[in-house]
């Protein structure tokens, strides 16, 4: 029998930011499975999306395209207001898995490959100058 666990939110005094999961994304999807629609649908129960965000999420039919519109939209929310809502989702979906992975339970830098990928998100995130 599986036990579910309350999620709690970490402690820290660092601001939140949408990076680790920005860099993380694709393994959510493609390597943990994350059920975008049931992510969806706790998310909506936790107020994180408007009526027409949630609307212009679920009128994609490709999983995958709205899986990538769910995080399009998350992703230009304030992370200090939403990103422990977002591992709270993950929880109550039963992906306490994901929970433990975004929070550093596991090295999101299995390879070379992913620190580049980390690094290249981090620079994309600075205001551009000039």
């Amino acid at each position: 029998m599986k036990t579910h666990r309350k999620f709690i939110p970490r402690m820290s005094d660092e601001p939140q930011t949408w990076i680790r999961i920005r860099a993380n994304r694709l393994k959510l999807r493609d390597e943990f499975n994350v059920d975008g629609d049931e992510l969806l649908r706790s998310l909506s129960d936790k107020a994180v999306f408007t009526l027409h965000e949630e609307k212009r999420i679920r009128a994609i039919t490709d999983p995958t395209m709205r899986f990538d519109e769910l995080f399009h939209i998350l992703f230009n929310k304030n992370p200090q207001k939403y990103f422990d809502v977002v591992l709270e989702a993950l929880d109550h979906i039963g992906r306490q898995d994901a929970v433990i992975f975004l929070q550093g339970g596991r090295n999101t830098s299995d390879s070379p490959c992913d620190a580049q990928f980390v690094l290249l998100i981090l620079l994309l995130d600075f205001p551009k100058v000039g």
